[in-house]
């Protein structure tokens, strides 16, 4: 769909909404509102997102027009934003919902929207990707670009846990509110994503190093568990593809990869310590960088879904992102020629807003 393409009245309305601000919520207010879902709760929450849902689309169609350095010619970014001005259509098109058959249909349509942007993050990055094949002398602007990745990334997480906290109020699995789990547990959802990552590692790598959970294994804390998933995932593939490099094919003898949980009053924490060679301070700054990998993309092809190793330059700011979205934070401190500690530290007061801009 080009601008040419789309009705001018559905421009002025995409205008109009982008200039009211979003309704920010915190993880104690999801988890509280969810706590006694009922077929009340289910049509409240389907009104809020109607008027919530055209706000932050309109908001994102109109950051995707203004992203720097020309990536807007792009037309891999122009099918992102065609994404975003058609979800907003379906929305507005949709009539306010009073009832619990019209929350049903509504919770249809949410769920048809976070279906058709699952793959957007990669196909934004394929896109970044391409533009500097293409223009490998541009002088494109990381800082801006990372700082405007940051802020539409940010704001697409928001977008994808109020649609996932909708859906998932319908479904009251015990100890559970909405996508919040009550009893998130660090060590269970650590092994389960480092077993995943080192699945992924031997179809596309190589065998992974061993994984060692220590600390305090018995913590339990409200969190979403889809992102602490994520968090450690993207951090074990990357400490996994490390190992392997620095160390090479050792006959099953490389050094493991250590996870350490923590709790404290404020935070839950999570320290990923491998022994991978390391980053040199030169690149520290740079991994941040939404344009930055040390993998070779030709190794690790794209095939449509997120089962991919490295090669994006995605994984580090995303995980990040992740963890400031209620008020976290990732570190990394690493030693060149040892190898590199990443810090995770996740609030577990529940009361931070959401980092959305």
């Amino acid at each position: 769909m080009s601008t040419t393409e789309i009705p001018a009245s559905l421009l002025e309305k995409i205008e109009e909404y982008a200039a009211h601000p979003t309704t920010q919520v915190t993880l104690r207010q999801l988890y509280e509102f969810a706590r006694s879902a009922n077929e009340r709760t289910y049509i409240r929450s389907a009104q809020f997102l109607h008027r919530e849902m055209p706000i932050r689309l309109a908001g994102k169609v109109k950051e995707l027009e203004n992203i720097p350095g020309g990536l807007f010619e792009v037309p891999s970014v122009q099918t992102v934003r065609d994404w975003y001005i058609e979800s907003f259509r379906e929305i507005t098109a949709f009539p306010f919902p009073r009832t619990v058959e019209d929350d049903r249909k509504f919770s249809e349509l949410l769920a048809q929207i976070k279906y058709r942007h699952r793959n957007q993050v990669q196909v934004m990055a394929r896109g970044i990707q391409e533009f500097l094949r293409r223009n490998p002398s541009s002088a494109l602007d990381e800082e801006a670009l990372r700082h405007f990745l940051d802020g539409f990334y940010m704001s697409r997480i928001g977008i994808r846990v109020l649609l996932g906290h909708h859906t998932a109020l319908h479904e009251k699995l015990p100890g559970w509110s909405g996508i919040i789990c009550a009893r998130t547990s660090p060590k269970e959802v650590a092994e389960r994503a480092m077993a995943e990552a080192g699945d992924l590692c031997r179809r596309t790598y190589g065998e992974p190093p061993p994984v060692r959970i220590v600390g305090k294994t018995t913590l339990s804390f409200k969190y979403i568990p889809s992102h602490l998933f994520h968090m450690v995932f993207e951090l074990a593939k990357n400490s996994f593809r490390a190992v392997i490099d620095h160390h090479g094919d050792q006959n099953g003898s490389l050094p493991p990869v250590t996870v350490v949980i923590a709790g404290g009053v404020e935070d839950v924490s999570l320290k990923i310590s491998d022994e991978g060679g390391g980053i040199p301070r030169s690149c520290i700054d740079k991994v941040w960088n939404y344009t930055y990998t040390t993998a070779n993309p030709e190794l690790f092809p794209y095939t449509g879904d997120d089962s991919l190793m490295a090669g994006l330059g995605h994984g580090l700011p995303l995980c990040r992102l992740y963890a400031r979205y209620f008020g976290g934070d990732l570190q990394l401190i690493s030693l060149e020629g040892y190898g590199t500690d990443s810090y995770l530290h996740l609030s577990r007061l529940g009361n931070t807003l959401e980092a959305i801009p």
